[in-house]
């Protein structure tokens, strides 16, 4: 008896992304929608994978799109034994409700502003059916305070966030750091305190309709992706603005002898 392991090549990156405040998410979205996760494809396109995120039941909760699909597509994900991941662009689940900041869809390796940062995702309480605002790693959106979303940071994102506030990266508690105290131990910022359970479904929306005054979110529209298309070239995509990919070379398959006991590789 015998078994066969083959290890999926995937490509790996480290991602540096500009701070995006609550007023630069309604500034910069084409867009903001509502609607719920249909289903995630993803195609493989020489060295490059991109995934094509389909939402139904759309809503707009600023800016136009004519229409209740609406597919993304983000660079990266899994197609046959090949896969590409950007570290820091969020992942989505088949079912679930989202809000999305949407950009440059078709033109941006992740139409989302900010990436993640762009990302909201809707929980549900299972005792009340109490609809709730999550960012996209999970932590509850607790309040929009002076333009920017404050956060009940319980779990860190992928990316490193460059240029936030001293007082929101305490309270969000980025690095090994701890709140009042800056990653290397020193004294710090006294954190931001939020009070009070995660906001709700009404009342984020509630904060879109009402910050969006004046916000030029109508400049060009949201834009659909049909599944299956993919740029022209791997140059064809844009990071986005301020964004940093430090790319590395993908890991080749390992193919394990059938014969032998297969050693592990610790390089």
């Amino acid at each position: 008896v015998f078994c066969v392991l083959c290890f999926t090549a995937v490509q790996a990156s480290a991602t540096t992304l500009p701070y995006k405040s609550w007023k630069d998410l309604l500034a910069e979205a084409d867009g903001v929608v509502l609607g719920t996760v249909k289903d995630v494809q993803s195609t493989s396109a020489g060295r490059d994978v991109y995934s094509f995120v389909t939402l139904t039941g759309v809503s707009m909760l600023a800016g136009n799109y004519q229409g209740d699909v609406l597919t993304l597509r983000i660079q990266g994900g899994m197609a046959k034994n090949s896969g590409q991941h950007l570290v820091g662009s969020p992942d989505f689940r088949p079912g679930e409700r989202v809000i999305l900041f949407v950009l440059a869809n078709g033109d941006y390796a992740v139409p989302l502003v900010g990436w993640g940062q762009g990302v909201f995702r809707l929980q549900r309480d299972p005792a009340s059916g109490r609809e709730w605002v999550s960012d996209s790693d999970g932590n509850g959106i607790l309040e929009i305070r002076d333009g920017h979303v404050i956060k009940d940071r319980r779990v860190s994102g992928e990316a490193r966030i460059l240029g936030a506030p001293d007082m929101i990266q305490r309270h969000e508690g980025r690095g090994d750091g701890h709140a009042g105290s800056s990653d290397n131990g020193s004294s710090g910022p006294k954190e931001i305190v939020p009070t009070g359970p995660p906001m709700s479904l009404e009342n984020f929306v509630g904060a879109i309709r009402r910050d969006v005054q004046g916000q030029p979110v109508t400049k060009r529209g949201v834009r659909s992706v049909a599944v299956g298309t993919v740029p022209a070239s791997r140059d064809a995509l844009d990071l986005g603005e301020g964004a940093k990919v430090d790319k590395t070379e993908p890991v080749a398959p390992v193919l394990p002898s059938p014969i032998k006991t297969p050693s592990v590789n610790l390089r």
